[in-house]
């Protein structure tokens, strides 16, 4: 077995903590050390979530200048192991396996062929952390999600218990984000017929303009008046 890369650290114990049995026992596995892998292995540090984290990158350079990153800044955080390393058995007996490494999406290339070439690595990759991780709880995080999702239960042959997805939240909260910036309600207190509503030009940001009036009758309501 290869000797795991990067470095190996361990915090201080969280704030109110009672002692070992109050900390956590888990072993959090990331898989791809690029943006979206070093992120979550932050975050799963700085909540102090787990025992051990694993970032797995079968690129040598990367994930050892992550795991490094992580390491030397883990003393601000609750305890916990840092672990980078291109050898898959440092995955080994992990309970939570996050997979975050995929195709890069190439400029003109469709969600489609993405997909295909995503699908490939998930048909060699899975079966090699199912190997070292057979009980680990897989979350998958790769775009295109579902595909991927999907792939990953049929190529791990885990049950479907243990195979997740992180879903559309993300596309969620663009949606959400979208709407609220880009959608042209009326005044709350004036109506759309009120010659107010009609006469005031839009805002910057393609709201109506609160009229004067609207304006003073807010206003009034706030101070406690009547209009």
């Amino acid at each position: 077995m290869q000797e795991p890369i990067g470095h190996l650290q361990e915090g201080g114990t969280p704030a109110g903590s009672g002692g070992p049995s109050t900390r956590p026992t888990a072993k959090v596995a990331v898989v791809g050390a690029g943006s979206v892998g070093a992120t979550l292995a932050y975050a799963v540090l700085i909540r102090g979530a787990a025992r051990e984290v694993v970032l797995y990158d079968v690129d040598r350079a990367k994930v050892r200048a992550q795991a490094l990153d992580l390491a030397h800044g883990i003393q601000f955080m609750p305890m916990a192991r840092v672990e980078g390393s291109d050898d898959v058995a440092a995955c080994a007996g992990a309970d939570i396996v996050a997979v975050t490494a995929g195709a890069k999406q190439q400029p003109g290339q469709t969600r489609i062929d993405l997909a295909a070439r995503t699908v490939g690595l998930a048909r060699t990759l899975m079966p090699r952390l199912v190997k070292v991780a057979p009980h680990a709880v897989y979350l998958m995080v790769t775009n295109p999600v579902d595909v991927v999702t999907y792939a990953a239960l049929r190529y791990s042959g885990l049950p479907r218990t243990q195979v997740f997805g992180s879903g559309a939240v993300l596309d969620s909260s663009r949606s959400g984000t979208s709407s609220r910036t880009t959608s042209a309600s009326p005044c709350r207190t004036c109506t759309p017929t009120s010659p107010a509503s009609t006469a005031t030009p839009p805002s910057r940001c393609g709201r109506p303009r609160r009229s004067a009036e609207c304006r003073s009758w807010t206003s009034s309501r706030s101070t406690g008046g009547s209009r």
